[in-house]
């Protein structure tokens, strides 16, 4: 059994997991009894590693107040969010213009149509782009992410979600 005494106990991070304390106590425990222990010979051919599963890289305000927006700016992100297709303007004949041509001026039929339009919902897509994030906006409620040097805002309500992407490993490491 290992024992795992926080550096403060009584501060406010001593509820939380030290996953340094973890990593320093198992090597000290498997190196504790010398060179020719059964311990010493699993830390020399064995990788230990430390993580917490807790941790999805997805980027977000914690309870704590801690704007993990800050944190990693400049860091490359994966952006998933909603795109709402921009409206086309078309230039329709009203009026004067209609009756000139042969058409008709049904006023009724155009305001409905007019109606519908603007009561129809553009349809959403879904998109994803990767960049670097610059940051987040919270009075302007925008997030700001650098792609290829163009900055990109996205409203802050159409994005789905803001991670960083997997680690990389150096050539060489194991």
């Amino acid at each position: 059994q290992l024992g795992l005494q926080p550096s403060e106990p009584d501060s406010p991070q001593s509820t939380k997991i030290d996953l340094t304390l973890i990593a320093r106590t198992i090597n000290e425990y498997l190196s504790a009894d010398g060179e020719n222990t059964p311990q010493f010979k699993i830390a020399q051919l064995h990788e230990i590693e430390v993580t917490t599963p807790e941790f999805d890289n997805v980027l977000r305000v914690d309870s704590n107040g801690v704007n993990m927006f800050e944190v990693y700016k400049g860091f490359d992100v994966i952006v998933d969010y909603w795109e709402v297709p921009k409206k086309k303007k078309s230039k329709k004949k009203s009026g004067k213009a209609a009756k000139e041509v042969g058409g008709t001026t049904d006023d009724t039929a155009n305001q409905d149509q007019q109606q519908q339009q603007e009561e129809e919902e553009p349809k959403k897509t879904q998109k994803i782009i990767e960049g670097k994030l610059v940051g987040r906006d919270e009075e302007k409620d925008v997030t700001l992410i650098n792609v290829k040097g163009r900055i990109i805002k996205i409203k802050n309500d159409m994005i789905e979600s803001v991670t960083l992407p997997k680690a990389k490993r150096e050539k060489g490491a194991k």
